[in-house]
């Protein structure tokens, strides 16, 4: 949360690459690790589509790969196997 306000700080994965956003401010991080550095989950978008929450300590880059290639395991938003979206 921020100090200031309470607002909740969020940081993910898009379409261009891992940010962190406070109400509507977003700012582009340089690399995925800054991520988890300052997260205690992370979700990733795939076609609009948000992945739930899981938390940063069990996340790895071959995971986010998969979540932003579209495999989303028991949410219901990928259909194809985990190869197939790891190939993407």
């Amino acid at each position: 949360k921020h100090p200031e306000d309470g607002e909740p700080i969020e940081a993910g994965i898009g379409r261009y690459g891992p940010y962190v956003k406070h109400n509507r401010l977003y700012a582009n991080l340089k690399e995925v690790d800054e991520v988890f550095e300052i997260a205690s989950s992370i979700s990733v978008i795939n076609e609009g589509k948000l992945s739930k929450p899981e938390p940063a300590s069990s996340m790895t880059r071959e995971r986010i790969g998969l979540l932003m290639g579209g495999f989303h395991d028991g949410t219901g938003h990928g259909t194809e196997s985990a190869e197939a979206a790891h190939a993407h």
